[in-house]
């Protein structure tokens, strides 16, 4: 995996006031946009190429890392929700296979690196799980999702962070009917 496609586009809703004049993964986090931490740790861990997938406000990312040439800004506009932000973002590049993340997260330095070192070695696609009380839980069995809830109130439990994959993805990138993309917080029906 040579890529990583940092999901950008979300409308921070939540974070009112200041997604008003910034992003999510721009809110400082010790003294840095929260993007920051993740895109230097992927660099560092071997990731020649980082594609941030900006639906609001991407100058701020684009003057963040002006410097810095294996990090390129797309804006991919206001988007229906995730599967469509990837869908945009995967038109700018011709990679067979990347690493799709959210750019609101922030990660543990040594939990990517094991991500991506499995990633590297599997002919599959694969899930970057970690245990939270927060985030969109995933319920797996046998190495197969089986149920997916956004921020469930009971936890701990496993978070959706990330997927390595490949082109195979797009065909079920184009079927995705955009549901659930209005559901409030804490209310989101098991699927």
């Amino acid at each position: 995996m040579r890529t990583c496609i940092l999901l950008c586009a979300g409308e921070g809703s939540k974070m009112w006031p200041y997604a008003t004049i910034r992003p999510k993964a721009m809110i400082p986090v010790a003294a840095r946009p929260l993007i920051q931490h993740t895109v230097e740790d992927l660099l560092d861990l071997g990731i020649s190429q980082v594609l941030i997938a900006a639906g609001s406000f991407p100058g701020q990312y684009e003057g963040l890392f002006a410097h810095e040439d294996r990090v390129r800004v797309m804006d991919v506009g206001q988007t229906k929700g995730a599967a469509q932000t990837l869908q945009n973002a995967l038109a700018a590049t011709t990679e067979e296979d990347f690493v799709v993340l959210y750019g609101d997260v922030l990660y543990a330095k040594n939990a990517l690196k094991g991500f991506l070192e499995q990633a590297s070695t599997s002919s599959q696609p694969l899930l970057f799980l970690y245990p939270s009380a927060d985030g969109i839980a995933v319920e797996v069995d046998a190495g197969r999702v089986t149920g997916i809830t956004g921020h469930p109130r009971s936890g701990p439990h496993m978070v959706f962070a990330g997927i390595a994959c490949d082109r195979r993805l797009v065909k079920h990138l184009e079927a995705n009917p955009g549901y659930f993309r209005q559901v409030p917080v804490g209310v989101m029906s098991p699927l």
